[in-house]
């Protein structure tokens, strides 16, 4: 038995209609020959304010996103919360560690307590809107191309005197991860790990 798995394939005189693929849709056959349909029993779980998501992450139980200009906490069940405001408009990282979340953005930090909710911003935190948790500690770039750390279980605890920079091939850090237990650290040529 012949079929077309996907359907015909075609030549176009268009090449960026000839090169378009199938995704997230159903290819159902006819007599004919058949037509796409959108994925089967997908509908939108729930929508969040206005804007575009900023970022997203899972802590406390929870799912917690950044859209528009407001910090969202989503249940399981799909009942949200607007925790509160967020500055900017760009990019934003969501790090938690066991009882906070620490939402990143262009304009500094702002700390969630896990437990009650409260909400407050960081004096004094970092503009580079990234970051990432290991054994403990935010770990998160600095402007000025080093990477600083919190005290221990404390994301709202900042100290200027917690930095270090790069040390094989010393470059502006632009970046940091973690990653089976180490501290990926992302320089502008080159990438570092810490334990």
């Amino acid at each position: 038995m012949k079929t077309d798995f996907l359907a015909p394939a075609y030549a176009s005189r268009a090449l960026t209609l000839a090169c378009q693929t199938a995704v997230n849709l159903i290819f159902e056959t006819t007599p004919e020959g058949g037509m796409y349909f959108l994925s089967p029993g997908m509908k939108p779980y729930l929508s969040l304010g206005a804007g575009v998501c900023r970022g997203g992450t899972k802590a406390g139980g929870y799912s917690w996103y950044v859209v528009g200009g407001y910090l969202f906490r989503v249940s399981s069940a799909g009942a949200t919360h607007n925790v509160g405001a967020v500055p900017g408009s760009g990019r934003v990282s969501l790090v938690a560690n066991e009882s906070q979340l620490v939402v990143m953005h262009s304009a500094g930090w702002h700390v969630v307590t896990l437990s009650t909710l409260a909400y407050a911003a960081v004096a004094d935190s970092p503009t580079t809107a990234q970051g990432d948790y290991l054994g403990g500690r935010m770990y998160y770039p600095l402007e000025d191309g080093t990477y600083g750390w919190t005290e221990l279980n404390s994301a709202s605890a900042l100290d200027s005197l917690s930095f270090a920079s790069a040390e094989t091939l010393p470059d502006p850090v632009i970046a940091v991860a973690e990653d089976h237990g180490e501290m990926v650290i992302l320089g502008e040529t080159t990438t570092e790990f810490s334990q």
